[in-house]
């Protein structure tokens, strides 16, 4: 299985809808489009990568960045090292440097993730918008610390 595959990376990029809004797609992307069945029960379709087939292209351009966008980007992990490039951290030495501190720190992130990109989406969240994921309750959820 590809990070991009799995469902607790898909739901926390999903409810991150800060990082949701400022998707500028670009060449090689990865996301998923998902739809409501007659049930109201969320059906994605297969992972797509940017650019989509034509007559997608127009339909995806419209509706990323907003609210209710149907479509959910999947960042690979280089793109999660560069949300917090320049903005928080002069080099990319420093923001590996920070994040294996904090993987220190909490020594359940890697037993809590089936992959790297949710360790590093929580890194993220955490340093640009003071959030957590909380997935111990009913409803998995970004949380404000």
């Amino acid at each position: 299985m590809k990070f991009y595959e799995d469902k607790n990376y898909i739901e926390m990029c999903e409810k991150a809808e800060e990082m949701q809004e400022k998707w500028k797609p670009e060449r090689g992307d990865y996301y998923r489009k998902y739809h409501f069945s007659k049930n109201k029960v969320k059906i994605y379709s297969k992972i797509a990568v940017y650019p989509p087939l034509s007559n997608h292209k127009r339909f995806l351009l419209k509706n990323i960045g907003k609210k209710n966008s149907p479509f959910v980007w999947l960042p690979r992990q280089d793109q999660l090292q560069e949300m917090l490039f320049d903005e928080f951290y002069d080099n990319p030495f420093d923001i590996e440097i920070i994040f294996n501190e904090w993987m220190v720190l909490d020594k359940y992130i890697l037993m809590k993730y089936n992959f790297l990109e949710e360790a590093w989406l929580e890194f993220v969240m955490k340093e640009k918008y003071n959030k957590v994921w909380n997935n111990s309750g009913r409803v998995n959820e970004w949380v404000e610390i």
